[in-house]
């Protein structure tokens, strides 16, 4: 039933009569993309294909009214059209290297949440960290004494009942796991994962690269928070102080203002609301479900969609442009 219906959106959904029948299905939406990629990434699904995301863009481009993200939570819509934001999470090298020239060519404006991990010692998020040394099939990861096996692509810990991935985004958040969680690999193994021939699903934006990319009159730069820890389950103080660096490591960067927090994962505390607005960061983002239901009404935060490499680029805005 799944594979019929997939067939029948991507046979209708780009066609003018196949996207009336289905307009009234769809909202307005801040769109989140991560990384754009040259080819299919072999480790997970946060890279769109560029010639699905061009197909994606010439789609919104004539079907819907894409605007900033400054006017899209300032609600200056069209209230004839489905009104789209675009945003990336991370700060790839292949937001600079393959977005950056496509949306400037398009003339779409777009906002790219970046990290400060470039003033770490790492030159990758841990997220992807896992995923590459799982799929090179190191059998074991230990973190505080716990072990988590490699079982089917994942590394899960059976006592725990918990994956490595969950366990590091909500049972031991704090950065210091993450630095163990590296200790496990040693320095030619990271030279060998991670090396040229796959840089375009791990690499990030360099300093300079910010910079350049914030002097585009399309691209809109701001906060990521500093290590992209899920800032809901640290402690307060911790996430305050990511936030802070992040904001003047930015602000460092772009010499702009940065006042806009995209939450790694969509992740946070009503407390930590209350901080941002007092360090400046008035417009702030969450993804994927971790609105709070007393948010829903609150004007300084929103919710945004992931767009993912799965299925047909008309399945992936489908999913992305639909209600909830």
């Amino acid at each position: 039933m799944e594979k019929l219906k997939s067939k029948v959106i991507t046979s209708i959904f780009d066609t003018k009569i196949g996207f009336k029948l289905l307009k009234n299905r769809f909202q307005n939406t801040i769109i989140m993309y991560h990384g754009i990629s040259n080819t299919n990434s072999i480790y997970n699904k946060r890279h769109t294909l560029k010639k699905d995301f061009i197909n994606h863009l010439l789609f919104l481009k004539k079907y819907c009214n894409i605007i900033s993200l400054d006017d899209f939570l300032t609600k200056k819509f069209n209230p004839t059209k489905i009104n789209v934001a675009i945003t990336f999470d991370d700060g790839y090298w292949n937001n600079y290297s393959v977005a950056k020239p496509i949306l400037e060519e398009l003339k779409i404006p777009a906002t790219f949440f970046i990290t400060g991990i470039n003033n770490t010692n790492e030159t990758y998020l841990w997220a992807d960290f896992v995923d590459i040394i799982a799929k090179n099939k190191i059998p074991n990861i230990i973190i505080k004494n716990e072990i988590f096996e490699l079982i089917n692509g994942q590394y899960f810990n059976k006592i725990r009942n918990c994956s490595l991935h969950n366990f590091i985004k909500n049972i031991n958040a704090n950065y210091d796991t993450k630095e163990i969680l590296y200790q496990n690999i040693t320095d030619k193994q990271i030279n060998k994962f991670f090396n040229n021939s796959n840089k375009e699903f791990w690499k990030m934006m360099s300093d300079n690269e910010i910079s350049e990319t914030s002097k585009s009159k399309f691209i809109d730069i701001q906060s990521h928070s500093y290590y992209h820890n899920n800032l809901g389950t640290i402690d307060l103080q911790n996430a305050v102080k990511e936030l802070q660096n992040s904001k003047k490591y930015l602000e460092n960067i772009t010499q702009k203002n940065i006042d806009t927090i995209g939450f790694p994962d969509g992740s946070y505390t009503r407390e930590l609301l209350v901080e941002c607005n007092n360090i400046g960061l008035s417009k702030q983002l969450a993804a994927e479900g971790f609105l709070y239901s007393e948010d829903l009404h609150d004007e300084n935060i929103s919710d945004r969609k992931g767009m993912y490499d799965i299925g047909s680029y008309q399945n992936q805005l489908y999913n992305a442009l639909l209600h909830n």
